[in-house]
């Protein structure tokens, strides 16, 4: 049995010539149609492909955008506080009252916590009537003008820079439902 398929058909007088041919043209057609189906499939996935990976691109690209933003905040930021500190502590320094020869402890609260520092007695004096003020600038407590306070307070509302203490006069004034209001506590106690 030797020959094609289609050469046994013609030889055993199944299929005519004229049949053989349009079966065969049918074949090739529906060949070729696939095979451009085929084409334009993978044309479209590949368009789809290219197009997905332009997406994350783009995500990409805006994800990295914004990322840099929030850093270059983030410095701005940072700036923008050593800038105020190092203001805050020209202030100080240019402000500050010196209190060399203090042998009066003179205790105060910053935050949470009672803090003391060595005063003398006129000093101590000027904080008992609210006319001076401690600021804490790095772990370091100094003594300033209450309008240098005030200025302080102005630039850093937060408190970021430099924690400001005021002890005024008006804060002697008892709660109405303390037990011990009868009892005033002179300003020049030491504790």
């Amino acid at each position: 049995m030797a020959g094609s398929l289609r050469d046994q058909l013609l030889k055993s007088g199944l299929v005519d010539e004229k049949k053989a041919k349009q079966i065969a043209k049918e074949k090739r057609d529906e060949h070729r149609q696939h095979k451009q189906e085929t084409k334009h499939n993978g044309k479209q996935a590949a368009q789809q492909a290219a197009s997905a990976a332009q997406q994350r691109a783009r995500e990409q690209q805006a994800a990295r955008s914004e990322k840099d933003r929030e850093a270059n905040r983030r410095k701005e930021e940072a700036l923008r506080r050593k800038a105020l500190r190092a203001e805050v502590r020209q202030l100080v320094d240019a402000n500050r009252i010196e209190r060399k020869d203090g042998d009066l402890s003179y205790r105060f609260k910053d935050g949470t916590r009672l803090e003391k520092i060595y005063v003398n007695a006129a000093l101590q004096q000027r904080l008992a009537r609210g006319e001076l003020a401690i600021v804490r600038v790095v772990r370091r407590y100094d003594l300033v003008p209450l309008e240098v306070a005030d200025r302080i307070r102005a630039r850093d509302p937060e408190g970021t820079a430099a924690a400001v203490v005021t002890i005024s006069a008006d804060n002697d004034t008892p709660a109405a439902d303390d037990p011990y209001a009868q009892y005033q506590i002179p300003d020049d106690l030491t504790w």
